[in-house]
């Protein structure tokens, strides 16, 4: 394993297709669907749809709308604020394209996206919890599961209902944490391994002052072959750090394309060897970046980790 190894990026030279312009607002995210002809935009409370099977002539399709959570928002000021703040912050589609997840407002909102000239809303998640659903979401590669992020906890949502998904299980993270007076983890990123056994999860914490800030991040694994009772195999947590900010936060979690290794991104971002005979182990942690690890990502082949961040770099690993 010479994950300390790096090669240097190509340079390319892209060339521009289309600007999809006509948002209402700012984009927060995009994703493409699983066939790569459809393009799915995050602005504001809505999702646009954009054909984009002739990347020069790309079509809008459709626009969905995200519900409000609170429909009498404008008789609270305070709740006004939150309102223009809650938007689309995460999109995912399902394996098979069909089905759309729509993150906004601590909900997700279920689309049925097999007729884009009528989307249908089909179901709208909701977590009890105090905080809502958080951003971070995902199908299981059969598209049967979706987590989604909570405050300290996961939820497995079984969707093969489009209309009708059911909580199959809610797994807690740190329940030492419960009543220490520390602060609450936040799921941040979640991710299923290829052959959806696993489930990983990255969390994190942070508080800044005027004279100081400190962060707290962990990422932990589960199997989750039974989808009812999830079983944990493996945490890891990257202690309170004084002068780093939100850098110990894990802000995304990935998985190598044959499922035996896991990256998460603290900083350092941090390698893990799976085996889902037992519990996974720490690899190495992959030093270098100069400021907060934003992401990982594993090529298709498995062969190379790119890690990438605020010091306006992409590091390249050589992963096996």
């Amino acid at each position: 394993m010479r994950f300390l190894k790096r090669r240097p990026p190509t340079p390319v030279s892209p060339s521009l297709a289309a600007t999809l312009s006509g948002h209402d607002t700012a984009v927060n995210v995009v994703r493409f669907s699983p066939d790569g002809q459809l393009l799915a935009a995050g602005c504001g409370r809505t999702v646009v749809l954009w054909d984009v099977s002739v990347p020069a002539h790309p079509a809008r399709r459709a626009v969905l709308s995200h519900p409000r959570s609170h429909p009498k928002a404008a008789a609270v000021a305070g709740v006004v604020i939150n309102q223009a703040l809650a938007c689309v912050r995460e999109v995912d589609f399902s394996p098979d394209g069909r089905s759309l997840a729509c993150h906004c407002d601590k909900t997700v909102v279920l689309w049925d996206v097999t007729d884009l000239a009528h989307p249908a809303q089909r179901a709208t998640l909701t977590h009890h919890g105090r905080a809502g659903l958080a951003g971070a979401m995902g199908f299981s590669p059969d598209g049967r599961l979706l987590a989604t992020g909570a405050k300290n906890t996961v939820v497995l949502w079984d969707v093969t209902g489009l209309a009708h998904p059911a909580q199959a299980a809610t797994v807690q993270l740190f329940r030492t944490y419960t009543g220490s007076g520390r602060p609450v983890h936040t799921v941040r990123a979640v991710a299923f391994s290829p052959d959806g056994r696993s489930l990983a999860a990255g969390s994190g914490w942070s508080v800044a002052s005027q004279y100081s800030s400190s962060s707290e991040g962990a990422i932990a694994l589960w199997d989750v072959t039974d989808p009812a009772h999830p079983v944990q195999t493996s945490a890891r947590t990257f202690g309170s750090i004084a002068s780093r900010g939100a850098g110990a936060q894990v802000s995304a979690v990935a998985f190598s394309p044959d499922g035996r290794l896991a990256a998460a991104s603290p900083q350092p971002p941090t390698v893990w060897w799976l085996d889902n005979t037992g519990p996974g182990h720490l690899v190495t942690d992959l030093t270098g970046h100069q400021g907060q690890v934003l992401g990982v990502r594993f090529s298709p082949d498995g062969r190379l980790l790119a890690s990438y961040g605020t010091d306006k770099t992409v590091r390249l690993w050589e992963a096996g």
